[in-house]
């Protein structure tokens, strides 16, 4: 049994997105391996929670964590982002700290920085004396030809974002980790694009994120009804307002399709005006659905609507597609590497009217052709629980370990 260290900023069960990511990891590696986690001090309560309730199928024997926390001046930092890159780089520091002492006494076989999954925001473990393995995101951006509109300060943020990308094209600490680094797992090719070509033959894409267990696939219906999802945070990365204009273009033509736009955010109240009329009676909104209970709400539904402009992972197509629905989405991201035209209605960025047009017509495609619309579903259904399960996911990551491990 080897040993391998994990730096997992972001780890809590049953919280989706990046938390679930670095706790899903964590829980499969330990399967075959012992394995020390350094995390947030403030996700204590919620793995302490689990360990208490958790089935015998969690291997907490080989799962040392290691809860570090900074002052609590510092935490003012992180609070709706303000300073989150800050917070991170010195709750780094600190991690790298703790791992070289930790590391004299336990002598890993193997580092590995989950979460944040992200190439500008390295950790500092690829210093340690040990084999290093990065899971990287990070290089998508929204596509300009889209034009999106965006407030000021929407902009001025991908703007420092574009910055940010440049500088992690340029950075010695990030090209000393990418130098390092025995494997990097990337989300996107996007990501990879801010590689250094000479380290391109050590980058495999992949998505950190993926599926904790196979479900019941929906059980297909004789009701007249299609039911329809759209769903996303209602802010502008999610790009739900492409996905709205294109349901008001079909909501007249249609007396038995029921549509869902399921998130909540800035843009609520615009949303919810440009859909008043149909409120009720063809559209209903829903402000949010307990983790927990997600995937029964998905089966209520025939199809999703994705409609993220950049994203490097997307966990709710994931989950959609894993119980069984096809997807109409926008061809971007990570959707665009975890899907292929046998499950989903792809939709390639473009000019805005003409690309509220096309996803329009890939709704109404899916709408009309209910055979092709169960059959797309059993495909999905397929690929999703054998590429995205994290068991599968992470016996190729153990393979990875074992072939850097043998030199």
């Amino acid at each position: 049994m080897s040993k391998i260290l994990l730096s997992a900023y972001a780890c809590e069960p049953n919280k989706g997105s990046e938390p679930e990511v670095g706790w899903q990891w964590a829980v499969n590696i330990a399967r075959k391996h012992e394995v020390w986690i350094l995390t947030k001090e403030n996700n204590r309560h919620t793995i302490d929670e689990n360990r208490a309730v958790a089935s015998e199928d969690i291997p907490w024997d080989n799962m040392n964590f290691l809860y570090l926390h900074l002052p609590k001046w510092m935490v003012f930092w992180k609070k709706g982002n303000r300073g989150m890159r800050l917070y991170y780089y010195l709750w780094a520091k600190k991690a790298y700290k703790i791992a070289k002492e930790l590391h004299k006494a336990v002598k890993f076989d193997i580092v590995h920085s989950v979460t944040f999954v992200s190439l500008t925001q390295p950790c500092f473990l690829y210093k340690l004396d040990a084999p290093f393995v990065w899971t990287v995101a990070g290089g998508e951006n929204i596509n300009p030809v889209i034009g999106y509109q965006m407030a000021f300060k929407e902009k001025m943020y991908e703007l420092i974002r574009s910055l940010g990308q440049y500088k992690a094209k340029h950075s010695p600490r990030i090209r000393a980790a990418v130098k390092k680094a025995s494997l990097i797992m990337a989300t996107t090719g996007e990501t990879v694009a801010l590689i250094p070509d000479e380290y391109h033959d050590k980058v495999v894409v992949t998505s950190a994120i993926g599926i904790d267990k196979v479900r019941p696939m929906k059980r297909q219906t004789n009701a007249d009804t299609v039911n329809v999802l759209l769903s996303g945070k209602f802010v502008y990365l999610k790009g739900v307002r492409i996905g709205v204009d294109a349901i008001l273009k079909l909501v007249n033509h249609y007396d038995n399709v029921q549509f869902t736009i399921l998130g909540n955010g800035p843009y609520e109240s615009e949303y919810k005006n440009s859909c008043i009329k149909y409120i009720g009676k063809k559209i209903r909104f829903v402000d949010k659905v307990p983790h927990e209970k997600i995937t029964e709400f998905y089966k209520e539904h025939d199809f999703l609507i994705n409609t993220a402009l950049r994203d490097s992972g997307c966990l709710v197509a994931m989950e959609a597609m894993s119980i069984g629905l096809p997807i109409v989405c926008l061809n971007t991201g990570g959707v665009k590497c975890m899907t292929d035209e046998a499950y989903a209605v792809k939709v390639e960025p473009k000019p805005y009217a003409a690309l509220v047009e096309e996803m329009a017509e890939g709704i109404a495609f899916l709408i009309e052709n209910k055979e092709k619309r169960i059959e797309m579903g059993k495909i999905a259904y397929e690929r999703m629980n054998e590429a995205y399960l994290y068991r599968n996911k992470c016996q190729w990551l153990l393979e990875q370990y074992e072939k850097i491990m043998r030199g």
